[in-house]
């Protein structure tokens, strides 16, 4: 039978190793929240610097238009600018690339580390810490302010197509054919287009007044055609896409690119499109 004065010390020493273990747990947690702390604000730091550097692109800029005596460039120049520094907007009038991959960069440097004291917490049993982390960081990258866009472009139609229509299911989707759209979901980022005719030869030509992304809607027929056409003129791939009735189901996808204000000229490609699409 253990003594007396054994078992004090034993529920002496317990108390102990209890307290010690305890005072290890604080100290880590408070170092893990130390490392979101630091990894937030470098990721701010990497952020506004890029920021600045941007700004001050648009400055110099607008410094140039100004001394060249160009008013419309200085307008565009003026309303990107504030665009910019109030809603986030990127630029056209200035390579906005770099701040865009600095954005990206330091995004995946603060995932990491949300990601490593998250498996720190699952592996002490601090379950509901590393949901509540997990959950912070999914929505802080699903924020808007972390994917910046350009505006939409203000153009008109030249040439090579007809004046915009409602897009919506079941509309008329060329102007010699009688396919129509479908598929359209609730979500989709354009609600106008120009019809064109369905295996026309003629360029759509576009007057670009203010400049900013410019939509447009394309099959897969003829696919080298497509792969060409997207590459050497720079359109980018959306998650959009609808379809028109041609071939029972024709699946038709949206790619959307950037131009600056003038003329430009958009070639055709196959039977369906390009459609120029409108917000």
């Amino acid at each position: 039978m253990l003594s007396r004065s054994f078992r004090s010390a034993l529920y002496l020493t317990i108390l102990l190793t209890t307290a010690i273990v305890g005072i290890a747990k604080a100290d880590n947690g408070k170092s893990q929240e130390r490392e979101i702390a630091e990894a937030k604000e470098a990721f701010r730091g990497s952020v506004d610097s890029a920021k600045k550097q941007l700004q001050e692109r648009l400055d110099a800029k607008l410094a140039f238009a100004q001394r060249r005596g160009e008013l419309e460039l200085t307008e565009t120049v003026s309303k990107e600018l504030e665009a910019f520094k109030t809603k986030g907007i990127l630029p056209t009038t200035v390579p906005a690339d770099g701040y865009v991959t600095t954005l990206q960069r330091a995004l995946g440097q603060l995932e990491v580390a949300y990601d490593q004291v998250i498996r720190s917490y699952v592996r002490e049993g601090l379950l509901d810490d590393a949901r509540f982390l997990k959950e912070e960081f999914a929505a802080f990258k699903a924020s808007s302010v972390n994917h910046p866009e350009y505006a939409n472009a203000v153009f008109s139609v030249v040439s090579g197509a007809s004046k915009p229509q409602e897009l919506k299911n079941g509309a008329k989707a060329f102007l010699d054919r009688t396919y129509t759209w479908g598929d359209i979901p609730k979500d989709f980022p354009c609600r106008q287009f120009a019809p064109i005719r369905g295996e026309g030869q003629d360029p759509i030509v576009i007057q670009v007044k203010s400049p900013g992304i410019v939509y447009i809607a394309l099959n897969n027929e003829h696919p080298q055609r497509v792969a060409a056409f997207l590459r050497n003129f720079d359109w980018k791939p959306t998650e959009a896409k609808m379809s028109h009735s041609a071939r029972g189901k024709t699946p038709v996808y949206v790619f959307q690119r950037v131009y600056e204000t003038g003329e430009h000229i958009i070639p055709r490609v196959n039977f369906s499109g390009p459609t120029l699409l409108l917000p």
